[in-house]
């Protein structure tokens, strides 16, 4: 990530850098969001498998929980302690957190948070789209289970 401050915090900066700074995180956002989900090969065999478990238990019981229940997990274990722990800027680092969280979910930034308003432009159907086919494919059995024919 850059190493200078990008910030969006109306109490820390005018809104001409605001403004500025929110385009830069969209576009560092959307950038880390699509290497992400273009590649779930990337992610490690184990993790994968124990995911598609994990999914397919959850699915037995509560169909509709499959994929939310894989989101958080993978996003709170593994995803968040990446961008954290890779990062040398950690405003920036929380903040594609904090937005990528929100895509995941499938939530607008708003009164909680209303510095964070500013990165509601890469909350999109596009992105719950481009999510979705990411975590299918990261727990799916084919793709998994190949790998070891």
């Amino acid at each position: 990530f850059l190493e200078r401050s990008l910030n969006i915090d109306p109490k820390k900066e005018p809104l001409e850098n605001i403004l500025r700074n929110a385009g830069e995180l969209q576009e560092i956002t959307q950038k880390f969001l699509e290497n992400i989900c273009s590649k779930p090969e990337y992610c490690p065999i184990e993790i994968r498998i124990i995911l598609n478990i994990i999914a397919n238990e959850v699915s037995t019981k509560f169909p509709e929980m499959r994929l939310p229940i894989i989101i958080n997990l993978f996003y709170i274990r593994f995803l968040v302690p990446f961008i954290i722990n890779g990062s040398t800027n950690k405003n920036v680092a929380i903040i594609i957190t904090k937005t990528i969280n929100n895509i995941f979910n499938r939530i607008l930034f708003g009164e909680k948070e209303m510095y964070m308003i500013y990165m509601n432009g890469v909350i999109t159907e596009s992105n719950f789209k481009l999510v979705n086919i990411f975590l299918e494919n990261l727990i799916d059995d084919s793709q998994i289970f190949n790998k070891f024919i």
